[in-house]
C-alpha cells in the first residue's frame, strides 16, 4: 500500500515538472543554457549558439544576443563587414513600405554602394540631387531594386569614373549624371525607355556607350559633349531624338540607325560640332533635317539625303569643309540661310526639283562653295555663280534671271531647257570661257526667247539646238 502511494506521489511530481517546463517528460533532463562566445550570423542578423549539445532551441531569434547588424560605428560587433555604404541618409515612404536614398548623410566612402534593403524594407529610389556636386565619389554601384533615378542625382560628381546602373530602371532623370567628367563608359540597361534631358551631358571621357533596344526617346542634350564616344547605334525603337542630343561629341566617327523607319526628323543641332563624324546613313522615310544638324562636321565627306526629305534647316551643313558633293531631293522646296556655307570642298551640286517654286533664301546658302558642276533649276543660278563653276545644267524654269551667271569666267558648258522663254540682262555677262550652250529645243524656239541687254556680253559660244547650231562667236 505504501509503495503504491509513493509511486502516485512521484508521478504527480513528474507531471508538475513537465507542466512548468522543468523537464521534458520522457526526454532530456533539464539544463542551464550555456552560450558560445563566438558569433553566428546571416545577411541581416547575428547571435550566439547554445553550447549544450542537447539544446532544443532551433529558432535563432531565441538565442543569446540575437540582433540586427549595426554598422553605424564601423564593422558590426559580430565582426561582419558591411556590403554597402554605411551612413547614407534614407527617407521612408508615406506608406512605410520602401526607402529612398536622400543623400550622403555621414558616409565617408568614396566608392558608393547603395543597398537593396534598409531596415528590412526595399530601397527603390534615389532622390533628386542626392549626391549632387560630391567630388569625393569615385564609383557608384546601384542595386537592381532601384527603379527611379531622379533629376540631378549625381550631377557634377566629377571624380566618379565607374557607374553600375540597375536592371530595374525604366528612365534616367534629367541631368542625372551631367558633369561626371571622369566617367569612362556606360551601359544603359534593357528596359530603359527614356533618357531625359542632359542626362550625360559633359561626360567628356565616356568612350563606350550601348543603347538598349527598349529605348524610345533621347531628350535634349542627353549626350552633349561626350567627346570620346567613337560610334553610336540608334536602336529601331527610337522615335524621338531631341535638339543637341549628340552635339559636340568631337570623337564621334560613325552613326548607325538600325533600320529605323520611325524617326521622322533630325532635331536642331543634333550632331553639331561632331568634327570627326565621317560616316552616317540617314534612315529612309524621314521628312525633315533641322537647323544646324551637321554644322561644323568638318570630316563629313559625303551624305545621302533620303528622297522623302522635304525640309532642310538653316546652317544644316554649314562648315562641312570635307563635303564634296550634295544632291537635294525633289521634295525640298527651299534652302535656308547658310545651308552649305563654308563647305570649301563642295564641287558638285544637284538639285532635283521639277517645281518652278523652288527657292534659295539668299547668297549665304552656298557662300564659300567652289562648285564646279551644277544641275539646278534656272532661278538658282545666281546663287551658285562661283569663280570655279565650269558646267551648269539648268533643269527647268521659264527665266534665266538678271546676272544669273555673271562673271563665271571658268564656265565652259551650259545646258538650257526648252522651257526657258526669257534670258534677263547680263545673265551671261563676262562668261569669257563659255564655248558651248546646249539648248533642249529647236532653233525656232531659241529665237523666240526674249533676251535682255548685255545678256551675253564678253561671251562667245555656239548654241547647239536639237535641229542645228547658232554661232555667237
Amino acid at each position: 500500500m505504501k509503495k503504491k502511494f509513493l509511486h502516485t506521489i512521484l508521478s504527480l511530481v513528474c507531471v508538475l515538472a513537465c507542466a512548468f517546463g522543468l523537464v521534458a517528460c520522457g526526454g532530456n533532463k533539464p539544463h542551464a543554457h550555456e552560450w558560445a562566445q563566438s558569433w553566428e550570423e546571416d545577411d541581416t542578423h547575428h547571435w550566439h549558439n547554445c553550447a549544450a549539445s542537447d539544446c532544443d532551441i532551433t529558432d535563432n531569434s531565441q538565442k543569446e544576443g540575437y540582433a540586427e547588424h549595426d554598422f553605424s560605428n564601423g564593422d558590426c560587433v559580430c565582426g561582419r563587414k558591411p556590403n554597402y555604404t554605411v551612413g547614407l541618409q534614407y527617407g521612408l515612404s508615406y506608406e512605410f513600405d520602401v526607402y529612398t536614398v536622400e543623400g550622403i548623410g555621414t558616409a565617408t566612402d568614396n566608392d558608393i554602394v547603395i543597398p537593396s534593403e534598409y531596415k528590412g524594407k526595399p530601397v527603390t529610389k534615389i532622390k533628386e540631387r542626392a549626391f549632387e556636386n560630391n567630388t569625393n565619389i569615385t564609383s557608384i554601384k546601384i542595386p537592381d531594386s532601384i527603379t527611379v533615378i531622379e533629376r540631378e542625382t549625381f550631377k557634377n560628381c566629377s571624380n566618379a569614373s565607374s557607374i553600375e546602373l540597375p536592371a530595374g530602371i525604366t528612365s534616367i532623370g534629367e541631368s542625372a549624371f551631367e558633369g561626371c567628367s571622369s566617367l569612362t563608359s556606360i551601359t544603359i540597361p534593357n528596359g530603359v525607355t527614356k533618357i531625359e534631358r542632359s542626362a550625360f551631358k559633359g561626360c567628356g571621357k565616356i568612350s563606350s556607350i550601348v543603347l538598349p533596344n527598349s529605348l524610345t526617346s533621347i531628350k535634349e542634350s542627353a549626350f552633349e559633349g561626350c567627346g570620346k564616344i567613337p560610334n553610336i547605334t540608334i536602336p529601331n525603337g527610337v522615335t524621338d531624338i531631341r535638339v543637341r542630343a549628340f552635339a559636340d561629341c568631337i570623337g564621334l566617327e560613325s552613326v548607325s540607325f538600325l533600320n529605323n523607319d520611325k524617326i521622322q526628323y533630325l532635331s536642331d543641332s543634333m550632331f553639331r560640332g561632331c568634327s570627326n563624324l565621317s560616316n552616317i546613313t540617314l534612315p529612309d522615310g524621314m521628312t525633315r533635317i533641322g537647323n544646324g544638324v551637321f554644322l561644323g562636321c568638318s570630316k563629313l565627306a559625303s551624305i545621302t539625303i533620303p528622297d522623302s526629305v522635304t525640309s532642310l534647316g538653316n546652317s544644316v551643313f554649314e562648315g562641312c569643309s570635307s563635303l564634296t558633293s550634295i544632291t537635294i531631293p525633289s521634295g525640298v522646296k527651299i534652302l535656308y540661310f547658310y545651308a552649305f556655307s563654308g563647305c570649301t570642298s563642295l564641287t558638285s551640286l544637284i538639285i532635283h526639283s521639277d517645281n518652278d517654286d523652288f527657292l534659295i533664301h539668299d547668297e549665304t546658302v552656298f557662300e564659300g562653295c567652289p562648285i564646279e558642276t551644277a544641275t539646278i533649276p534656272s532661278r538658282v543660278c545666281k546663287f551658285v555663280n562661283t569663280s570655279a563653276l565650269k558646267t551648269v545644267v539648268i533643269t527647268n524654269g521659264e527665266r534665266i534671271y538678271y546676272q544669273a551667271l555673271k562673271d563665271c569666267r571658268s564656265l565652259t558648258s551650259l545646258t538650257i531647257p526648252a522651257s526657258v522663254q526669257y534670258i534677263d540682262e547680263e545673265a551671261l555677262f563676262n562668261c569669257t570661257n563659255l564655248r558651248n550652250v546646249f539648248f533642249k529645243g529647236t532653233q525656232e524656239q531659241w529665237n523666240f526667247i526674249q533676251v535682255g541687254s548685255n545678256w551675253n556680253y564678253g561671251a562667245h559660244f555656239i548654241v547647239h539646238c536639237t535641229d542645228g547650231d547658232i554661232d555667237y562667236n
